[in-house]
């Protein structure tokens, strides 16, 4: 319980891990997402998301399977 009270998802203490941030006026979300089911939840974190325009720009390390940048 201590340690779930002091964690962040920022930058500095969670780099690339749901990080969250205002710009420009709009949200950005930063996740590093490293599989099929990660890319699904955050999807439905974004589905959730109140908002008139969505933005989506997916990415992946280099070091993936050929396959999981597919599914």
């Amino acid at each position: 319980a201590v340690a779930l009270n002091h964690f962040h998802t920022d930058v500095k203490h969670s780099g690339g891990r749901f990080n969250m941030f205002r710009l420009n006026g709009g949200l950005v979300i930063l996740d590093y997402v490293h599989n099929q089911a990660a890319v699904e939840a955050l999807g439905a974190v974004i589905d959730a998301l109140p908002a008139q325009r969505r933005i989506v720009v997916p990415m992946s390390a280099g070091d993936r399977r050929a396959q999981d940048i597919l599914d």
